[in-house]
Protein backbone atom coordinates (compact mmCIF):
# COMPACT_ATOMS: atom_id res chain seq x y z
CA UNK A 1 0.00 0.00 0.00
CA UNK A 2 1.35 3.37 -1.03
CA UNK A 3 0.14 6.91 -1.12
CA UNK A 4 0.94 9.83 -3.35
CA UNK A 5 3.04 11.37 -0.59
CA UNK A 6 5.39 8.42 -0.76
CA UNK A 7 6.07 9.00 -4.47
CA UNK A 8 7.38 12.55 -4.10
CA UNK A 9 10.94 13.32 -3.04
CA UNK A 10 11.64 12.94 0.68
CA UNK A 11 12.60 16.61 1.04
CA UNK A 12 8.97 17.53 0.50
CA UNK A 13 7.03 14.72 2.10
CA UNK A 14 7.03 12.41 5.04
CA UNK A 15 4.93 9.64 3.40
CA UNK A 16 1.32 9.05 4.49
CA UNK A 17 0.22 5.48 4.87
CA UNK A 18 -3.19 4.33 3.67
CA UNK A 19 -4.61 2.20 0.92
CA UNK A 20 -4.67 3.37 -2.66
CA UNK A 21 -6.22 1.98 -5.79
CA UNK A 22 -4.06 0.34 -8.41
CA UNK A 23 -3.15 2.77 -11.19
CA UNK A 24 -4.52 2.33 -14.69
CA UNK A 25 -2.22 1.47 -17.56
CA UNK A 26 -2.92 4.38 -19.90
CA UNK A 27 -1.56 7.93 -19.62
CA UNK A 28 -3.87 10.83 -20.34
CA UNK A 29 -3.28 12.63 -23.60
CA UNK A 30 -2.46 16.32 -23.36
CA UNK A 31 -5.27 18.38 -24.80
CA UNK A 32 -6.14 22.07 -24.53
CA UNK A 33 -9.06 22.98 -22.27
CA UNK A 34 -12.52 22.65 -23.74
CA UNK A 35 -14.41 25.82 -24.54
CA UNK A 36 -17.98 24.56 -24.34
CA UNK A 37 -20.36 27.14 -22.95
CA UNK A 38 -21.55 24.80 -20.19
CA UNK A 39 -18.08 23.54 -19.23
CA UNK A 40 -16.80 24.11 -15.71
CA UNK A 41 -14.71 27.29 -15.31
CA UNK A 42 -11.09 26.84 -16.36
CA UNK A 43 -8.97 28.10 -13.44
CA UNK A 44 -5.44 29.46 -13.60
CA UNK A 45 -4.16 29.78 -10.05
CA UNK A 46 -0.94 29.68 -8.11
CA UNK A 47 -0.25 29.59 -4.43
CA UNK A 48 0.81 27.32 -1.62
CA UNK A 49 -0.88 24.17 -0.38
CA UNK A 50 -0.42 22.52 2.99
CA UNK A 51 -1.81 19.08 3.78
CA UNK A 52 -1.40 17.60 7.24
CA UNK A 53 -2.66 14.27 8.56
CA UNK A 54 -2.37 13.70 12.30
CA UNK A 55 -0.61 10.67 13.69
CA UNK A 56 -2.48 7.43 14.26
CA UNK A 57 -1.41 4.91 16.91
CA UNK A 58 1.84 3.36 15.72
CA UNK A 59 2.21 5.78 12.81
CA UNK A 60 3.75 9.21 12.42
CA UNK A 61 1.76 12.25 11.36
CA UNK A 62 2.40 13.36 7.80
CA UNK A 63 2.72 16.74 6.10
CA UNK A 64 3.08 18.27 2.66
CA UNK A 65 3.82 21.93 2.03
CA UNK A 66 4.29 22.96 -1.57
CA UNK A 67 3.97 25.92 -3.88
CA UNK A 68 1.70 24.99 -6.79
CA UNK A 69 0.48 26.20 -10.17
CA UNK A 70 -2.93 24.96 -11.33
CA UNK A 71 -4.49 25.18 -14.77
CA UNK A 72 -7.82 23.49 -15.36
CA UNK A 73 -11.08 22.37 -13.83
CA UNK A 74 -12.53 19.17 -12.38
CA UNK A 75 -12.72 17.58 -15.85
CA UNK A 76 -9.27 18.39 -17.23
CA UNK A 77 -6.14 20.11 -16.00
CA UNK A 78 -2.68 20.13 -14.55
CA UNK A 79 -1.03 20.97 -11.23
CA UNK A 80 2.70 21.58 -10.93
CA UNK A 81 4.04 20.98 -7.41
CA UNK A 82 7.28 22.70 -6.51
CA UNK A 83 9.86 22.47 -3.77
CA UNK A 84 10.17 25.40 -1.37
CA UNK A 85 13.13 26.54 -3.51
CA UNK A 86 11.04 26.51 -6.71
CA UNK A 87 12.25 23.26 -8.31
CA UNK A 88 9.56 21.25 -10.08
CA UNK A 89 8.81 18.13 -8.03
CA UNK A 90 5.82 16.60 -9.77
CA UNK A 91 3.19 17.25 -12.40
CA UNK A 92 -0.34 15.96 -11.88
CA UNK A 93 -2.46 15.77 -15.06
CA UNK A 94 -6.04 14.64 -15.59
CA UNK A 95 -8.77 14.47 -18.17
CA UNK A 96 -11.77 12.17 -18.65
CA UNK A 97 -9.57 9.45 -20.19
CA UNK A 98 -7.14 9.20 -17.26
CA UNK A 99 -4.79 10.86 -14.81
CA UNK A 100 -1.07 10.71 -14.05
CA UNK A 101 1.58 11.82 -11.58
CA UNK A 102 4.90 12.53 -13.29
CA UNK A 103 8.30 13.04 -11.66
CA UNK A 104 11.64 13.60 -13.34
CA UNK A 105 13.49 10.36 -14.02
CA UNK A 106 10.57 8.12 -13.06
CA UNK A 107 7.81 6.40 -14.97
CA UNK A 108 4.46 8.19 -14.55
CA UNK A 109 2.00 6.77 -12.04
CA UNK A 110 -1.22 6.27 -14.00
CA UNK A 111 -4.81 6.37 -12.72
CA UNK A 112 -8.15 5.87 -14.46
CA UNK A 113 -9.40 9.35 -13.45
CA UNK A 114 -8.93 12.34 -11.13
CA UNK A 115 -10.97 10.88 -8.24
CA UNK A 116 -8.72 7.79 -8.23
CA UNK A 117 -5.60 9.99 -8.20
CA UNK A 118 -7.02 12.05 -5.31
CA UNK A 119 -7.79 8.88 -3.38
CA UNK A 120 -4.19 7.72 -3.90
CA UNK A 121 -2.99 11.11 -2.65
CA UNK A 122 -5.35 11.73 0.26
CA UNK A 123 -6.85 8.32 1.02
CA UNK A 124 -10.27 6.87 0.32
CA UNK A 125 -12.03 9.76 2.08
CA UNK A 126 -10.46 12.45 -0.09
CA UNK A 127 -12.58 15.39 -1.19
CA UNK A 128 -14.18 15.00 -4.60
CA UNK A 129 -12.83 17.00 -7.55
CA UNK A 130 -16.05 19.03 -7.48
CA UNK A 131 -15.44 19.89 -3.81
CA UNK A 132 -11.82 20.90 -4.42
CA UNK A 133 -12.68 23.13 -7.36
CA UNK A 134 -15.57 24.68 -5.40
CA UNK A 135 -13.08 25.52 -2.62
CA UNK A 136 -10.73 27.13 -5.16
CA UNK A 137 -13.60 29.37 -6.28
CA UNK A 138 -14.44 30.49 -2.75
CA UNK A 139 -17.33 28.07 -2.17
CA UNK A 140 -17.65 25.41 0.51
CA UNK A 141 -18.78 22.67 -1.87
CA UNK A 142 -22.36 22.82 -0.58
CA UNK A 143 -25.23 23.54 -2.95
CA UNK A 144 -26.05 26.93 -1.38
CA UNK A 145 -22.73 26.95 0.52
CA UNK A 146 -22.15 29.53 3.22
CA UNK A 147 -18.64 30.83 3.87
CA UNK A 148 -18.16 28.19 6.52
CA UNK A 149 -19.84 24.81 6.51
CA UNK A 150 -19.80 21.07 6.14
CA UNK A 151 -19.23 19.47 2.71
CA UNK A 152 -19.43 15.70 3.09
CA UNK A 153 -16.79 14.62 5.59
CA UNK A 154 -15.03 18.00 5.27
CA UNK A 155 -15.57 21.20 7.29
CA UNK A 156 -14.64 24.15 5.08
CA UNK A 157 -13.78 27.71 6.13
CA UNK A 158 -13.35 30.27 3.38
CA UNK A 159 -14.24 33.44 5.31
CA UNK A 160 -10.88 34.94 4.28
CA UNK A 161 -11.07 33.82 0.64
CA UNK A 162 -12.17 37.14 -0.87
CA UNK A 163 -9.77 39.29 1.16
CA UNK A 164 -6.69 37.06 1.44
CA UNK A 165 -7.19 34.06 -0.88
CA UNK A 166 -7.23 31.66 2.11
CA UNK A 167 -9.10 28.35 2.21
CA UNK A 168 -9.05 25.83 5.04
CA UNK A 169 -10.72 22.41 5.04
CA UNK A 170 -10.61 19.82 7.78
CA UNK A 171 -11.73 16.19 7.86
CA UNK A 172 -12.37 15.10 11.44
CA UNK A 173 -13.52 11.59 10.64
CA UNK A 174 -12.74 9.03 9.61
CA UNK A 175 -9.27 9.20 11.09
CA UNK A 176 -6.63 10.38 10.54
CA UNK A 177 -7.80 13.94 11.05
CA UNK A 178 -6.64 15.76 7.92
CA UNK A 179 -6.27 19.48 7.26
CA UNK A 180 -5.88 21.12 3.85
CA UNK A 181 -4.91 24.79 3.71
CA UNK A 182 -4.55 26.76 0.50
CA UNK A 183 -3.19 30.30 0.13
CA UNK A 184 -3.65 31.71 -3.36
CA UNK A 185 -1.02 34.17 -4.61
CA UNK A 186 -3.71 36.58 -5.77
CA UNK A 187 -6.91 37.02 -3.83
CA UNK A 188 -9.95 36.87 -6.16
Amino acid sequence: VTRFFAVLPPLLLLGLSACSHAPATRAPAQQPPTSAANAAPFLQLSGRISIHAEALPGQAGQSLISPFVLQGNAEQGRIDLQSPTGNLLAILRWQPQGASIEQAGQAPLLYPDLPSMLQAALGKNSPSPAQLFAWLQGKTGQEEGPEEGQAGDWRVDNRQFASKGLISAERLSPLPRTTVRIKLDTAP
